[in-house]
C-alpha cells in the first residue's frame, strides 16, 4: 500500500496541461533535473507508442498528446544543462540547479514575450539570488529575474479554510494553532505538516475499516504479517476508499495511490528587483476544472 497525502510530482501535469489549454498554448518544451523524484513523473507508457514496441512514452508526453499539444524539446540533465536548454516551457528541478538552467536560458535569450516558463512552486524563497556568482554561472541574479518574470507556479492547496471541521471535530483554525505552538514554528518554515497530519488520518480510517471488514470474518488486525497477502490488498481496498476533510482539504486517493487534490497557481511578478507572488488560478482536481483570476495575470 503507497499513498501519500502530500503533492506528488506528478500531480502538478493535470494543473499544467489545464493551465496551457487555459491560454490555448500548442506548443511545449519540457526540461527536468534526473531525480527520482522528477523522473518518476515520466514513468513509461508504451500504449501511445505509434506502433513501435521499442518507442517509449511517458505520462506527461501522453496527456500532452492527448490534449493535442506538442511537444518541442524534452530533455533531462543531471549536473549541466547546457545541452538540455530548448525552446523550453515546463520545467521541473531543485532550486541549487535553478540558478545553471535560468543563466542558460538568460544567455540563449529564451524568455521574452514569446516564452513562459511553469515551474513547481516549493522552490525556496529567492532561490534564484543565493550564490549566484559570475564566475560559475555567468550572469546575475538579475539576469535570471529578466527570466522568470512573470512566470507561473504550481503549487498544491495546503491549507483548509480555517473554519472547515477536521476529524477531531476541531476547525482547522485551531489545530493549526495547536501545532504551531507546540512546534514554535509559523506555517511558512514547516508548510507541509497539514499532509503529515493528514496522513495520519488517513492510516487511521483505512485501517479502522479493514478492522470492521475483519471483525466480520472473525479476524482482526492482530493476524497482521507481511506475507498476509489478502491483508494487503484489504488495506489497498480500505485506502482507496478513505474519503474525509482535513487540514489540508478533501482527503482522497486515485486508485494508484496518488493523492486527489487542489492546486493553486501563482505568478512571479517583479516589481523594482522585488518578487511578489500572486494567486492567479485554481485547479479542481476533483472536478478537473481551471478557474484563472485574469485581472491579476501580468504579461510582459
Amino acid at each position: 500500500m503507497n499513498s501519500s497525502c502530500g503533492f506528488e510530482d506528478a500531480a502538478a501535469n493535470d494543473p499544467r496541461i489545464a493551465l496551457l489549454q487555459n491560454f490555448q498554448w500548442k506548443k511545449v518544451g519540457i526540461i527536468y533535473q534526473l531525480e527520482n523524484i522528477f523522473s518518476e513523473m515520466y514513468s513509461p507508457a508504451p500504449h501511445l507508442a505509434n506502433g513501435s514496441t521499442h518507442a517509449v512514452m511517458n505520462e506527461l508526453r501522453v496527456k500532452l498528446a492527448e490534449a493535442g499539444i506538442k511537444i518541442g524539446a524534452y530533455e533531462g540533465f543531471r549536473d549541466d544543462p547546457q545541452e538540455a536548454i530548448q525552446s523550453l516551457r515546463a520545467t521541473n528541478f531543485f532550486e541549487n540547479k535553478g540558478h545553471s538552467v535560468m543563466c542558460e536560458a538568460f544567455h540563449k535569450k529564451i524568455y521574452g514575450e514569446k516564452y513562459v516558463w511553469i515551474l513547481l512552486g516549493w522552490l525556496n524563497d529567492q532561490w534564484w539570488d543565493k550564490n549566484i556568482t559570475s564566475s560559475v554561472y555567468n550572469c546575475t541574479s538579475n539576469n535570471i529575474i529578466e527570466v522568470i518574470d512573470n512566470h507561473f507556479m504550481i503549487d498544491p492547496v495546503r491549507f483548509a479554510d480555517s473554519n472547515n471541521i477536521v476529524p477531531s471535530g476541531k476547525t482547522v483554525n485551531q489545530v493549526v494553532t495547536e501545532i504551531e505552538g507546540r512546534l514554535g514554528h509559523p506555517s511558512d518554515v514547516l508548510p507541509y505538516y497539514p499532509f503529515a497530519y493528514d496522513a495520519v488520518y488517513a492510516m487511521a480510517y483505512a485501517l479502522n475499516d479493514a478492522e470492521r471488514k475483519l471483525t466480520d470474518t472473525g479476524k482482526s488486525l492482530a493476524h497482521f504479517s507481511y506475507n498476509n497477502t489478502e491483508l494487503a490488498k484489504m488495506f489497498k481496498e480500505s485506502m482507496d476508499n478513505t474519503d474525509f476533510y482535513g487540514l489540508s482539504g478533501h482527503v482522497k486517493f486515485e486508485s494508484t495511490g496518488d493523492r486527489i487534490g487542489n492546486t493553486k497557481i501563482y505568478q512571479m511578478q517583479f516589481i523594482n528587483g522585488s518578487s511578489n507572488r500572486i494567486l492567479v488560478g485554481l485547479f479542481d482536481d476533483f472536478q478537473k476544472k481551471i478557474e484563472m483570476y485574469n485581472e491579476s495575470i501580468r504579461w510582459n
